[in-house]
C-alpha cells in the first residue's frame, strides 16, 4: 500500500508499506472475504479501510501504521549499507558505462534535462538515490 501526503513546502512525500490478505470465513454466513493483516497477523485496516495507527508493515520495526517517516520501504532504504543502485540510458547501449552512471559528477545529467533550476540538480540527483538531500528529517544530515 502507499502512503504518502504533501508536505508543508508543498512536495509530494510518500512510503510504500507491504501488508498480507488473507482469506477469512464468516461462521455465520459462510461468506469468504479477504484480509488484510499486518506482520503480527492482525486486522491492519479500521471499519473504515484506512491503515491502523497500531498496524506494523512487513518491512517494519516497529508499529508504523499509516505513518509516512516510518517503516516500510522508507526504512529499508535508510537501513541500507550501500547507495541503491540506479540507471540511466544517454547514448551508451551498456549501462554500466560512465556515461550512464546516475550520479552527481555525471555531466551529461543536466539540470534541464532533470527538469530543475540549476542549484537543485545535485539534491535531486541525491534525493532519487534515496539521501535526505532536502533534510525532511530534520536532522541536518544526508539521510
Amino acid at each position: 500500500m502507499v502512503v504518502s501526503e504533501t508536505s508543508v513546502e508543498g512536495s509530494p512525500i510518500g512510503n510504500i508499506k507491504k501488508f498480507e490478505v488473507v482469506t477469512k470465513v464468516d461462521n455465520t454466513t459462510g461468506t469468504v472475504a479477504g484480509q488484510v493483516v499486518d506482520s503480527t497477523n492482525t486486522p491492519a485496516l479500521d471499519s473504515k479501510n484506512v491503515i491502523k495507527d497500531s498496524a506494523k508493515s512487513d518491512w517494519s520495526s516497529q508499529a508504523d501504521g499509516r505513518e509516512i517517516d516510518k517503516g516500510g520501504v522508507g526504512e529499508v532504504l535508510l537501513d541500507r549499507e550501500k547507495p541503491r543502485t540506479v540507471f540511466t540510458f544517454l547514448g551508451d547501449t551498456n549501462l554500466n558505462a560512465e556515461s550512464n552512471a546516475f550520479d552527481t559528477s555525471n555531466k551529461k545529467i543536466t539540470a534541464n534535462l532533470l527538469g530543475v533550476e540549476p542549484v537543485e540538480r545535485e539534491k535531486l540527483i541525491q534525493y532519487l538515490l534515496g539521501y535526505d538531500s532536502y533534510d525532511r528529517s530534520n536532522d541536518k544530515g544526508t539521510q
